[in-house]
């Protein structure tokens, strides 16, 4: 399984590890990481998702990387928050960033799923539109349209061979 993998999936799943690490040890106050290393992990993981997204890569890693640059941010506003809040006297640190972090999955949830949703209904309207290619007819075919005996309709309007 692994021997298939190329650079940008084990970045990927990098990514996912440091995201997830960092989400738990957070939230779970063992470890606030600085700011710098989530903001440059945050970076790569967005950079990553430019990169897919100009590549059109598979959806699988197009929507675990929004995940992860979602998810990088969050941590990047709880870690921020941690380090730089400074009225301890109405809230803790601790408890300030938790408080960031439970309010910012309910959006980053909320940006992932409208996501999916507009990428699924977009490539449904797009499925449904008409090849104009199909349905043009030539000048040469319409004189021979004409020049038969057969009836047609072109844009609602009616033809028909002139009696003479």
């Amino acid at each position: 399984m692994f021997k298939e993998w190329r650079l940008d999936d084990w970045m990927i799943a990098a990514v996912t590890f440091l995201s997830a690490l960092f989400f738990v040890t957070i939230y779970a106050d063992w470890f606030y990481p600085p700011v710098q290393v989530v903001l440059t992990i945050f970076a790569l993981s967005g950079i990553m998702y430019g990169i897919v997204q100009y590549q059109k890569g598979g959806n699988k890693k197009e929507l675990i990387l929004l995940s992860n640059t979602l998810a990088q941010a969050m941590v990047w506003v709880s870690t921020y928050s941690y380090h730089y809040w400074e009225w301890e006297s109405i809230i803790t640190n601790r408890g300030m960033s938790l408080v960031v972090l439970t309010t910012l999955i309910p959006l980053a949830v909320y940006i992932v799923v409208g996501y999916v949703r507009l990428k699924v209904n977009y490539k449904s309207v797009r499925g449904n539109q008409r090849h104009s290619q199909q349905w043009k007819v030539t000048k040469g075919e319409k004189k021979k349209l004409e020049n038969s005996k057969d009836i047609f309709v072109e844009l609602g309007e009616f033809y028909e061979k002139p009696e003479a």
